[in-house]
């Protein structure tokens, strides 16, 4: 285990005590410290920007593959637009797709020995 020291308002510590006056206090920061990890992490699947360097078909269709469903994608006008989006936006400098379906994440699974 790891310990944390950060400030927080005073009448937010007291709103905390009182709300999880019953609960163990180091439980309810990991959960939400965990719920706030996932949900950037959410929102980091979510869009990508893409530079001229890396513009290339496979690349693009290789992060187009992993945002989630209606997450966001930009990049150079000149690029190669991937298959499975929908063109929000373009100008002569950048276009901004958005990604028309999830793509499932198979999971691994070992076979039995």
């Amino acid at each position: 285990m790891a310990t944390v020291n950060f400030s927080v308002p005073a009448d937010v510590k007291q709103a905390f005590n009182e709300t999880f006056a019953d609960e163990n206090k180091s439980a309810v920061l990991t959960r939400l410290m965990r719920q706030a990890i996932e949900e950037r992490q959410r929102a980091q699947r979510r869009a990508a920007a893409i530079d001229a360097p890396r513009n290339s078909s496979g690349f693009l269709a290789e992060v187009t593959r992993c945002v989630a469903g209606r997450g966001r994608v930009v990049a150079p006008a000149p690029s190669p637009m991937p298959a499975g989006v929908r063109l929000v936006a373009r100008d002569t400098l950048e276009w901004v797709v958005e990604v028309e379906a999830a793509h499932p994440v198979i999971p691994l699974r070992r076979a039995p020995r």
